[in-house]
C-alpha cells in the first residue's frame, strides 16, 4: 500500500488550528496558512523576505525554484490577517537586523529542518492519520486547485 502524499482540505483545517494552540502560534500557522495556499516548496517559502510582502497591495512576490516561474500572488484577506498577526509577534522579537519573514524566536531564519519538525510534531498534536511533511502542502493546494476546477 502506497503511502498518501496530500492532506485533505479537512486535515489541513486541523493543522491551521492545532497551530494556534501551541507554540508559536502566529508564526507556524501562517507557515501552513502559506505554503498550502500558494503551493510553496519548503525552500521557497523559507526564503521569503519581509520586502517580498505588499499588505497594502494584498500581493507577494513569489520567487519559484526548480526552472519554473517567478510571479506576483494575490493575498487573500486570511492571509493578510494571518501575516499581520506573524509581523506583530515578529516586530517584538530580538532585532536582527535581517529581512527574512520566517525566522526562529532566536531572530535566525528557519531552516528546512526546523518547518518539518515543526510541521510533523503539529500533525502528530492534530491527531492526523499521516504523519504531514511540507511537501503534502503543496500536494494539498494542487489538489485543491483541481478540485475547484483550476
Amino acid at each position: 500500500m502506497q503511502k498518501r502524499k496530500f492532506l485533505t482540505p479537512e486535515e489541513v483545517s486541523l493543522l491551521l488550528d492545532t497551530a494556534l494552540n501551541g507554540a508559536n502560534p502566529e508564526r507556524n500557522h501562517c507557515l501552513i496558512l502559506m505554503a498550502f495556499l500558494h503551493g510553496f516548496r519548503a525552500s521557497e517559502l523559507l526564503r521569503l523576505r519581509l520586502s517580498d510582502i505588499d499588505l497594502h497591495g494584498r500581493r507577494i512576490n513569489v520567487a519559484r525554484l526548480k526552472n519554473s516561474f517567478s510571479t506576483v500572488h494575490p493575498l487573500i484577506p486570511r492571509e493578510v490577517r494571518s501575516l499581520r498577526a506573524w509581523l506583530r509577534v515578529r516586530k517584538k522579537m530580538a532585532d536582527t537586523g535581517n529581512d527574512w519573514l520566517f525566522i526562529s524566536r532566536s531572530g535566525f531564519p528557519l531552516s528546512r529542518q526546523q518547518f518539518y519538525y515543526l510541521l510533523t510534531r503539529i500533525s502528530h498534536k492534530a491527531g492526523l492519520p499521516v504523519c504531514a511533511h511540507p511537501h503534502m502542502l503543496r500536494h494539498a493546494c494542487g489538489y485543491a486547485l483541481a478540485d475547484n476546477g483550476a
